[in-house]
């Protein structure tokens, strides 16, 4: 007996799960909501120190690698040349660029564990693991389309009354 009466008790059930799933499905993204802005504050305040081996050089860079300071020990000129400072800034510059980018990678990495990235969900799409991380190395780029063919325009094909003389007012023909 499939009277109006079971068929409506049918559909208020499949409307109750529906509604049940909607309401699991909304709970994960309030939460993953909740993860995405905890770690963005902690990733943007993240930074890295970093100092040379010899303590004459020391760089402190922000979350997005910028340099916000550079301290060289009072002894440093003395101890060392303008050149090998410059190298030596350069290294710890980098060392601390690479450090935070680290972080800022370990930091998110906990939210994409477990989802698919869009590269595997859509062929040719873009990786947004390698956007989140840039400090990994980048894939080997696309290969490039090949150039355009050079193609000479073609002559326009003569026609027997093309042997006239041109009537043209620039050939002192009259056109007119």
């Amino acid at each position: 007996m499939t009277g109006p009466e079971d068929r409506r008790a049918r559909l208020e059930a499949r409307n109750a799960a529906m509604r049940e799933q909607v309401d699991q499905l909304m709970g994960q993204l309030r939460k993953q909501t909740d993860q995405l802005r905890d770690a963005q504050a902690e990733a943007a305040a993240a930074s890295a120190k970093v100092s040379s081996a010899d303590g004459l050089v020391t760089a402190t860079v922000d979350a997005s690698g910028a340099l916000t300071r550079l301290e060289f020990a009072p002894s440093a000129f003395a101890r060392s040349t303008p050149e090998k400072l410059g190298r030596t800034a350069t290294e710890v510059v980098r060392q601390a660029s690479t450090q935070v980018g680290q972080r800022v990678a370990d930091i998110m990495a906990p939210l994409h564990e477990g989802t698919p990235d869009l590269a595997d969900l859509v062929e040719g799409a873009p990786s947004f693991r390698d956007l989140l991380n840039p400090n990994l190395k980048p894939t080997a780029p696309p290969e490039a389309a090949p150039p355009p063919a050079q193609t000479r325009p073609k002559r326009p094909v003569r026609d027997d009354a093309d042997d006239e003389e041109p009537q043209s007012w620039l050939t002192g023909g009259d056109s007119r």
